[in-house]
């Protein structure tokens, strides 16, 4: 019989960020990639977040891919909140697709 003392621990994977999840007590995380594959999915969470942190930010730092479905789901975002919703960090891509959108001018109101 094998002695399973000399047995080494499987290697611990490394945690994958989740995105669209609060990052610490102060923000939301906003999904490395912001299309309509995950448009469902990052409305629900980022709807339950806003409901709790009506005064949070967003954290737009890890986007890499944003899409029209994810800016439209940011603005209304910002409506429910009466123009409250701020945005810290948004990343160059961020900033470019709001460019392009003609939304600029609100990122960077959001950006405060």
């Amino acid at each position: 019989m094998a002695d399973k003392s000399s047995k080494k621990p499987a290697p611990k994977k490394n945690p994958v960020k989740n995105p669209g999840t609060t990052k610490g007590c102060d923000g939301f995380l906003l999904p490395e990639v912001c299309d309509i594959t995950c448009a469902d999915d990052f409305h629900k969470k980022l709807t339950i977040f806003l409901q709790d942190n009506k005064d949070a930010s967003l954290d737009g730092s890890n986007v890499k891919k944003i899409t029209t479905p994810a800016v439209q789901i940011l603005l209304a975002a910002d409506e429910s909140l009466e123009g409250g919703l701020k945005i810290k960090s948004p990343s160059e891509v961020m900033e470019s697709v709001f460019e392009d959108l003609g939304f600029i001018e609100k990122l960077n109101e959001w950006k405060g």
